[in-house]
This record gives structure tokens, sequence and C-alpha cells, in this order.
């Protein structure tokens, strides 16, 4: 009887940390998300909610799916990987999003 009750009490412990690792996860992408996007004629800035720049500098290329989902290919400023910056279409206006979608299209045929 005892010995079910560490084993029981050892779960519930293992499971508490699980959850308290998983929140602070969960904290960290929810800061680290972007809020704000500055779009300039030759590159794009994505700010979190602090209004600091997460990541910077110019649109290599894109993916787009449907008229839904856009992933902008970025060379962030001081750095040689490419990074990537997912933007569904409701996060923006149609027009700004249409806009971004051409820059980022004119942005791959350039870099070709």
């Amino acid at each position: 009887m005892l010995a079910s009750l560490a084993g029981a009490a050892a779960g519930l412990v293992l499971s508490l940390a699980g959850y308290a690792a998983l929140m602070l996860v969960a904290r960290a992408q929810l800061w680290g998300r972007v809020v704000a996007l500055g779009i300039e004629s030759d590159s794009i800035a994505a700010y979190d909610r602090q209004g600091r720049i997460l990541v910077r500098g110019p649109i290599l290329g894109c993916t787009q799916w449907a008229n839904r989902l856009l992933v902008v290919a970025i060379r962030p400023e001081g750095r040689t990987r490419v990074a990537s910056l997912v933007v569904a279409a409701d996060s923006l206006d149609a027009e700004t999003f249409r806009s971004l979608a051409v820059r980022a299209r004119n942005a791959a045929h350039h870099h070709l």
C-alpha cells in the first residue's frame, strides 16, 4: 500500500513539473510572437509586443498557399542563415497581404 502511494506521489510530482515546463515554453512562445510588421520597399521587419525587432532584412522570396498563407524568406541583418516568417492572410488586410506577396515573388525572381 505504501509503495503504491509513493508511486502515485512521484507521478503527481512529475506531472506538475511537466506542466510547469510546458507553461514556461508557452509563455516564451507568446512573448516571442510577431505582433507588427514593417514592410519597406526592399525589406521587412517583424516586431514583438515591446516593439523590439525580432527579424529584419531583405526579402529573398516566398511560398504561398491559396491566398491564405505566405512564408517569406528573409536574410536577417548580420546573419548568414535565412529566416522564415509565416504570415496568415487574415492577420493583415487583403491589400497589404497581396502587396507583400507580390514583393516577395518579385524578390524571388530577382534572386534566381
